[in-house]
């Protein structure tokens, strides 16, 4: 319960927050006793009632700074920006350590009624963060702890030391997670400034139009293929709201990014896949193997290595991460680096409406023709009939065939059976068999121009549906069926079945590759521009259904495919780039990621620090916005409110923290009844013409 008559310590009254939240307390009307071992740079030191210049990392100058104290706000901290936090990991972990251990022993002996920690997202586990498309962070995801370290451990202990107090000695203790706390009034040069302030003030130095070092990502040259709607299509052929492959299925283009390189190219050959160019400062998320065994045939161990099934009894070593291209490891002719090939997540049941495909034309409005069956609903029949359509099938007036060998009389009869199961009237068309292959026809004009639509018409041409990609895994594996036993040779080996698709369809090939990972399998794609020297392409994918002795490994998240090339050559020219609704999108290759955050404005978060304080929520909880952007979309917020037309150029060799971070307000919601309202735009825009006005006032506008 709120009471004015009770005094307030507010530690770290010197920085960002802390100064700010003096002011929002005087206003509520309390009184506020500031410390810190500076004043605040950007507000009059008077807003406080009283402001004590005390080192907090001195347990007598807490004592001080606590004496006659009803509630402490324990802001104080040694910290900064990512590349701040990255570089000074032993003073920042020890400053800060002395400080909370300090204030906590004060604050039971004295008996304060309750105190407020300012933690970090910054605890929040690399490996739920290895993503841009981040699922958002929920408070219970803290453990198991994998922090940033550093900051990000430190603000963990501390944590957990707070809880203890409350366990131990009673001590009233209120957490909060911050998550990328923005605003005017705060640092924006000399290396402690966070991103939004950071990229304010280069824009506003900025000439018009102008140039910007950003820390992220890079971009790919004219030509690099990326999965789209209706086929693959290069990547400077893309514009805004068309759609494109990602992982979790189709999604809308929001952005597209061109600039001027000149340096370093990559081109990156996994095994058995296409391979893709990237510029040197692109990441390139990898599985690294790092445990070398020499029992049995020497090999770099994988989870659940075989060698362990042969009295190897050693620890296995892995890392996940971002490398850059040039950093990529491999050694003694074996593979110590593999790719990360994602699993596509998206599962549901798709529906295909076959009335808009139906011939209009009476002059009374009556259709030329009724859809014997409106609605289809892919089922596991439906999709292998449509695989095996993918592979032997085509479409003419208004009949829809498939054409199989004359040999394959098991086939024939599958084919058949389902039809039958499903009310399609099949019939055979002895005059235009031969002796080497069988047609089966139906009669359905809808489902003949729905299919030439969306399959295409020629071999060349034709492609796997964009929404079959979300079909569930059953239909998904059904549909794969039916299109290796139309198109593919199959042999024994290793006790399991191995299957060769060929294909002049390279839409095939690589989206049949991506269906083959959903489902927990792989296939290895080989591709000819000169195919057997008949100057045509083609290529297969081969496959086994029990992988067994095979080049790749798996988990939940991924495939990891080893890397079996890297050539560097010059490159000056165009590059690419993408934004997508889910930031991400895939090459035939990989999955392309631009770093993401989300952003809280100073208001919002002062708000939710008091209401978080007065309530009777124990245990930490998020304070952040849930909104979530690419550093890419950042700046160009802040360029079109400072009205500058500004390119941007990647580094990849500073600093970037992990690849995605967004906050999940469930529990603040329900514990406050409260989530931050003041929008991204707003928050720039004041945080920009503040930052703007101090440049200036510095004369370096």
């Amino acid at each position: 319960m709120e009471n004015k008559a009770e005094k307030i310590l507010v530690a770290g009254a010197g920085g960002f927050i802390g100064h700010h939240l003096v002011r929002f307390l005087k206003k509520k009307g309390y009184w506020v006793r500031g410390a810190d071992i500076k004043y605040p740079e950007f507000s009059p030191k008077d807003e406080a009632d009283e402001f004590l210049i005390l080192d907090l990392r001195d347990f007598r100058n807490c004592s001080e700074a606590v004496k006659g104290i009803d509630k402490v706000y324990q802001l104080a901290a040694n910290m900064g920006g990512i590349k701040f936090i990255t570089s000074v990991k032993a003073d920042v972990v020890r400053d800060n350590i002395l400080i909370n251990t300090n204030m906590a022993e004060v604050c039971r002996l004295v008996g304060v009624k309750r105190l407020f920690f300012s933690s970090s997202a910054c605890i929040y586990p690399k490996y739920k963060q290895e993503q841009t498309n981040v699922t958002p962070l929920k408070e219970s995801d803290a453990y198991p702890a994998d922090c940033e370290d550093g900051y990000g451990w430190e603000k963990l202990i501390s944590e957990r030391m707070y809880k203890n107090f409350y366990e131990d000695y009673g001590l009233e203790v209120r957490i909060s997670r911050y998550h990328n706390i923005y605003g005017p009034e705060g640092t924006y040069d000399g290396g402690r400034e966070k991103a939004p302030a950071a990229l304010s003030r280069k824009i506003a130095l900025a000439s018009n139009p102008g140039e910007i070092e950003i820390w992220g990502d890079g971009c790919f040259p004219a030509g690099e293929q990326i999965i789209s709607n209706p086929k693959i299509k290069c990547i400077e052929d893309f514009k805004i709201n068309d759609t494109v492959l990602g992982v979790k299925g189709f999604q809308r283009v929001t952005n597209v990014f061109t600039r001027d390189y000149d340096g370093d190219l990559f081109s990156i050959k996994p095994e058995g896949m296409m391979p893709f160019k990237v510029t040197a400062e692109h990441p390139i998320l990898v599985f690294r193997l790092k445990t070398f065994c020499k029992s049995h045939a020497p090999h770099w161990c994988k989870p659940n290595c075989f060698c362990h099934r042969h009295d190897c009894r050693h620890n296995i070593e892995t890392w996940k991460g971002w490398v850059k291209p040039g950093d990529i490891v491999k050694d003694r002719g074996r593979h110590k680096d593999y790719l990360c090939v994602p699993k596509l997540k998206e599962e549901k049941k798709v529906e295909v409406d076959l009335r808009p495909f139906t011939l209009k034309g009476h002059g009374d409005g009556r259709p030329q023709e009724q859809a014997s069956i409106p609605i289809i609903e892919i089922d596991e029949d439906w999709a292998w009939i449509l695989g095996l359509y993918l592979a032997e099938g085509y479409s003419y007036n208004k009949k829809v065939s498939w054409c199989l060998g004359s040999h394959e009389e098991e086939l024939r009869e599958e084919l058949h059976k389902r039809l039958t199961k499903l009310g399609l009237n099949y019939w055979e068309d002895n005059k235009k068999s031969t002796p080497w292959s069988k047609e089966t026809h139906v009669a359905n004009g809808p489902l003949s121009r729905w299919l030439k639509e969306n399959f295409g018409s020629s071999a060349r041409e034709k492609r796997i549906p964009s929404t079959f990609f979300s079909l569930p895994k059953e239909e998904t594996r059904e549909f794969i069926n039916g299109y290796f036993k139309g198109d593919a040779t199959s042999e024994s080996l290793y006790a399991s079945k191995r299957w060769k698709a060929t294909s002049t369809s390279k839409d095939i090939l690589v989206g049949t590759q991506i269906l083959l990972a959903k489902i927990g399998n792989f296939g290895t794609i080989m591709w000819l521009n000169n195919w057997a020297g008949r100057g045509r392409s083609c290529g297969t994918l081969t496959y086994a259904e029990k992988p067994i002795n095979v080049h790749w490994f798996q988990d939940e998240e991924f495939i990891y495919v080893p890397i079996r090339d890297i050539i560097k050559s010059n490159f000056k020219g165009n590059v690419y780039n993408l934004e997508t609704e889910d930031h991400t999108y895939c090459l035939p290759a990989t999955v392309h990621n631009c770093q993401t955050r989300s952003f809280c404005y100073i208001d919002d978060c002062l708000e939710g620090t008091f209401r978080l304080m007065e309530s009777d929520h124990k245990e930490p909880l998020n304070i952040g916005s849930d909104r979530l952007v690419t550093i890419d979309e950042l700046v160009d917020m802040i360029a079109k409110i400072a009205g500058k037309d500004i390119t941007k150029k990647h580094l990849l060799d500073k600093p970037q923290g992990v690849r995605g971070r967004n906050s999940d307000n469930t529990l603040c919601k329900k514990v406050l009844g409260w989530e931050p309202k003041i929008s991204l735009e707003d928050g720039l825009e004041k945080t920009y013409k503040w930052i703007e006005e101090q440049a200036k006032k510095v004369k370096r506008i």
